[in-house]
């Protein structure tokens, strides 16, 4: 069957999963994804509603949600509240569907499942049915495109073409440069994504087409041990648009400490902070203790508008002398008379994070005695090769 006739048949007619060609699927939504992000980027407000209607009514989009929730990602083999995965496709086909239905449909609770964190506690996840996944999955489509043409520079966590390192590297930048700013806010968030605030949420969401779908997904509730709790506040981690809800909430930091930018989007000079986010971890670097105290007390009224609130016990401001942690990383000045700056900067694994991958490599170490000795040796390399990939400093 040609390209053009499986993306704009009639959901009635038969679809054969198998015909898909999957690079067309998605250049055809890169491409509206593109068109959104620039309408976003010159203020053209109505063209980004249209185009994000056409989002979500594209055949393509909702081909492309599909195959992300039921092949690619990670959970594809975790049910939801209903019990239901699909693995063939002929689950995916009536999946196909099934999205033609109206999006005011039902929306089911998340069901709650609990996965180890690395300090040892547990991390409690909101995992949607399939179908409610993969709905998120064609309204994020719609809505991001939208956001990462307003979304600050340096807000690095879960967004497309960024990652961890890019924000180590940002933070490298400042703390090497010949500025005053060497002293750090270390900010920690207590329960970001568990307290966000709904009506400031949606609220800051706006004429979003299918903002009433996201406010019953806030809205819906936790299905566990089968007792049904409601949610009145946060977004539950394990939805595919969650991350995204979050850096919304997030999203005007910079704003709020009076960083400025020149039109070709470098920051202007003389600015009184610095700061650098990655999801609800971030630091802010300033030109004194007093100024950090300052952007602390700031961000804590501003947190309180979104429902969030720092952790006291968490947060600290410290020279740069002393270093802090962010990511894994440690980030450091060591003194070293050698240089004309009278230190060194280092970026290296924290204590914390050597200390908990040696107690995984014991662990792996008694989990091979006995298996084959091949076995064991790749066992132990994707420890080792996981690790030194994501510690590497190029």
């Amino acid at each position: 069957m040609p390209m053009a006739n499986v993306i704009n048949q009639n959901y009635e007619q038969q679809l054969e999963w198998h015909a898909i060609n999957w690079r067309v699927v998605t250049a055809m939504i890169n491409n509206l994804r593109q068109r959104i992000y620039r309408a976003s980027a010159t203020g053209d407000l109505k063209k980004v509603r249209n185009l994000q209607k056409l989002m979500m009514k594209s055949r393509a989009n909702h081909l492309l949600a599909i195959r992300k929730v039921t092949q690619v990602n990670r959970g594809k083999h975790t049910a939801g509240v209903d019990n239901q995965v699909i693995n063939d496709h002929k689950g995916r086909e009536h999946l196909y569907k099934l999205l033609s239905q109206t999006t005011s449909e039902k929306v089911y609770p998340v069901k709650r499942v609990y996965i180890a964190k690395k300090n040892g506690k547990k991390r409690p996840l909101g995992i949607p049915t399939i179908l409610d996944r993969c709905r998120q999955a064609i309204v994020k489509s719609a809505l991001e495109p939208y956001w990462e043409a307003k979304f600050e520079p340096v807000s690095y966590g879960f967004r497309p073409g960024r990652s961890a390192h890019d924000a180590i590297q940002k933070i490298f930048c400042i703390a090497r440069a010949r500025g005053t700013r060497h002293w750090v806010l270390d900010a920690d968030i207590k329960g970001a994504f568990d307290n966000i605030d709904h009506n400031f949420l949606i609220k800051k969401i706006g004429g979003f087409p299918e903002r009433n779908m996201i406010k019953q997904w806030l809205q819906a509730g936790v299905l566990e041990h089968g007792n049904y709790i409601p949610n009145v506040a946060g977004t539950p981690q394990g939805g595919i648009i969650s991350p995204l809800l979050a850096n919304i909430a997030l999203h005007g930091m910079e704003t709020l400490l009076g960083i400025q930018y020149w039109k070709n989007g470098t920051p202007k000079q003389g600015q009184p902070y610095a700061v650098v986010r990655y999801a609800d971890d971030f630091v802010v670097f300033g030109k004194s203790r007093e100024e950090c105290e300052t952007a602390k007390i700031k961000l804590q009224i501003w947190l309180a508008q979104r429902g969030l609130a720092l952790s006291e016990e968490k947060t600290s401001i410290k020279h740069l002398k002393e270093g802090f942690d962010f990511l894994g990383f440690n980030i450091r000045h060591y003194d070293n008379r050698h240089r004309k700056r009278g230190y060194i900067l280092l970026t290296k694994p924290s204590k914390e994070s050597m200390k908990r991958y040696k107690q995984q490599m014991r662990m792996t170490w008694k989990g091979i005695i006995g298996m084959p000795t091949q076995e064991g040796i790749r066992q132990l390399n994707a420890k080792i090769i996981g690790w030194c990939n994501y510690y590497r400093i190029d």
